[in-house]
């Protein structure tokens, strides 16, 4: 993980006092193509639909990762139309956890033109990655971790 990536990892950590003391959080990582493509969106909203709302605003932070390969500014018009796309879904849909854009592209590998799931939970000392769409077993195993 490359400095940036580091620091967002930090930021979430220092954002929620209770991840930092052993509790299970996840990051959902989410390529911006999948904002524009229904089937791809489908998987990721029945998945934060199934999160209570304490869970999404507690122990969930969101990666956004911009198409293309190269970094881009704060003012680049490509960012200021995906957060206004994704400020619309996060509305339309209830979603309560932040989403922080990966403007340095530090999570792409994980994004993989789709969302994935990296679920941290300390106290069992475990990463564990799922892709989406998951199945529902993997969604309740994932809830699971995060009630704990």
């Amino acid at each position: 993980m490359r400095a940036a990536g580091i620091a967002a990892f930090l930021f979430f950590l220092g954002a929620r006092p209770s991840a930092a003391l052993g509790d299970a959080f996840c990051l959902l990582v989410m390529d911006a193509e999948s904002l524009v493509c229904t089937p791809c969106l489908d998987p990721l909203v029945r998945l934060c639909r199934g999160l209570p709302a304490f869970i999404q605003e507690e122990r969930v932070l969101g990666i956004l990762v911009p198409g293309g390969s190269a970094q881009s500014s704060d003012d680049s018009p490509h960012i200021r139309i995906i957060q206004k796309k994704l400020s619309g879904l996060m509305q339309a849909n209830d979603l309560r956890f932040p989403v922080l854009v990966d403007r340095s592209r530090v999570f792409a590998e994980l994004a993989a033109g789709s969302a994935a799931v990296v679920l941290f939970d300390r106290n069992r000392r475990l990463i564990k990655r799922y892709s989406l769409p998951l199945s529902s077993r993997q969604q309740e195993e994932l809830i699971d971790f995060l009630l704990r």
